[in-house]
């Protein structure tokens, strides 16, 4: 059921000592005394409200890009009134509005003086083409942004926080001034850090209070407001134990606005997605280290879709007083956290550099070029494999009609012997036939997919909207990622 969904929004970075081998059943936390439910479009605030009201709920104030009302109810009766709403004709759904924490850093002592990131992912040799743009903005959805420390002045434009309901989100917990460093401080100016976009800029959307917490509404408001003042990419380092989908419709929503958006896998070291990355229109990324091995901590599954480096990773932190603060202005932290925004980075170092580029075709592109660790093709730890900035910018090849990658299905597709040749697409429809490696997307402006004889994917298969012809023959891949799809034997 929807409402059992909740949300425990861990900062991928705070103090674990070690990582258990399988996670615990997570603690199921909500705010007390409120949910959230989406209606049908185009009920006024007044009829929304009369019909909270029918059931002991009434309206407090809403998303309304995505129809979403937060409702105030007795504390204790929440999950009553959830089932009792979601009985009703105007409701589309209603869940509990679950706590969200900022995913834990692990903090490292003594501080290590360097960077291995940026190396191990070719920023170096990408920087000889670009450097980025000041024309990419990317939001770092988080505890908020000390955009006077030295590394990121001049760096941030305007932001909200949605904590404490004002224009200015400062952070008074840490976590995402470090995340912002690593994406974009400033660089080559003989202090500080490099960051991976030295020249792209800082949204800072404070969704997270100074002790790393906040909640879904938070995060999908922040999602919406990034959105709608002209983010290009967006960057959470924030996961909940579960999921939502008022935070699921937020994500989609900026994601069908061009938004390119990443965000932490986990810090488990066990199977299990955190969400927002469980969803098919973020990056999911995992944690590497200094050698390109997954990191112990770093939480696995079919969702992940690019692994970076995580562990020990020295950025910018504030210097007053604060959970993560140090007087130094600087320290090494390690976890998904921290992984993620060396992903954004190059999203937005690529973007910078290739400006025509939709986000679903820079996805494919960070896909197609990242360097396969792991098991052959896309795995359940590295993904599609550790981020290349220097191969992304200099991607020659063509890709398929760009979509999402998709929520994944658990039923797999028969193995059969493959026959090396490879048919030419044909019109209408689309001729398959033999071994094809590296990965394909299957997309409805090709459907129907034909076999015309026995089909092995190596990479994985991503197929949304579209008919597939078996025709006798047998369709095997390393992982499929299934939407509206109609399989005819």
């Amino acid at each position: 059921m929807k409402k059992l969904i909740a949300v425990i929004f861990i900062l991928i970075a705070i103090a674990f000592i070690g990582f258990p081998a399988q996670a615990d059943q997570p603690v199921i936390e909500f705010s007390p005394g409120q949910i959230l439910v989406r209606f049908k479009p185009g009920l006024p605030i007044q009829a929304r409200d009369a019909h909270l009201k029918q059931f002991g709920a009434w309206y407090q104030s809403e998303l309304p890009e995505i129809d979403v009302t937060i409702a105030g109810v007795r504390e204790g009766e929440e999950l009553a009134v959830i089932d009792q709403l979601e009985a009703t004709d105007p409701v589309i759904y209603a869940e509990i509005n679950g706590l969200v924490h900022a995913i834990e850093t692990i903090p490292n002592d003594p501080l290590y003086r360097q960077q291995y990131g940026p190396g191990r992912i070719k920023a170096p040799q990408a920087w000889d083409l670009s450097t980025g743009s000041d024309a990419i903005l990317i939001s770092v959805i988080d505890t908020g942004v000390a955009c006077d420390h030295e590394d990121l002045v001049g760096k941030c434009v305007a932001g909200f926080d949605f904590v404490n309901n004002d224009p200015d989100p400062f952070d008074d917990h840490g976590h995402g001034t470090h995340v912002a460093g690593i994406a974009t401080a400033v660089t080559n100016n003989g202090i500080g850090v490099a960051g991976i976009c030295w020249t792209c800029k800082i949204q800072p959307v404070k969704v997270l209070n100074s002790g790393g917490s906040g909640t879904w509404d938070g995060v999908a408001a922040g999602n919406i407001w990034a959105t709608d003042n002209g983010a290009d990419v967006i960057n959470m380092s924030l996961g909940g134990s579960g999921g939502s989908q008022t935070m699921r419709d937020a994500v989609d929503y900026a994601y069908s606005k061009g938004m390119l958006i990443f965000a932490a896998a986990g810090n488990s070291g066990a199977e299990g997605i955190l969400c927002p990355a469980c969803y098919g229109s973020v990056i999911a990324v995992a944690a590497t280290d200094a050698q390109d091995r997954r990191a112990s901590f770093s939480t696995y599954g079919v969702e992940v879709e690019l692994a970076a480096p995580g562990v020990s990773n020295l950025s910018s932190v504030p210097t007053g007083s604060c959970s993560l603060c140090d007087p130094s202005g600087y320290r090494s932290l390690s976890g998904t956290s921290m992984a993620t925004p060396h992903a954004a980075g190059t999203g937005g170092l690529l973007l910078s550099f290739r400006s025509t580029l939709t986000n679903a075709e820079a996805r494919q592109v960070l896909q197609l070029t990242a360097a396969d660790k792991g098991e052959a093709g896309r795995d359940r730890f590295y993904g599609f494999g550790l981020v290349d900035a220097y191969a992304a910018l200099t991607f020659g090849g063509e890709f398929p009609t760009p979509t999402p990658t998709l929520e994944p299905t658990e039923t797999p597709i028969p193995t059969d012997t493959p026959v090396p040749t490879l048919t030419p697409t044909r019109q209408p429809g689309t001729a398959v036939c033999g071994k094809i490696t590296g990965g394909v997307t299957w997309t409805a402006s090709g459907s129907p997919f034909y076999l015309t004889c026995n089909v092995d994917i190596k990479g994985g298969l991503t197929a949304m909207d579209i008919e597939i012809q078996l025709r006798g023959f047998s369709l095997a891949a390393t992982g499929t990622y299934f939407l509206r799809v109609r399989m005819i034997p």
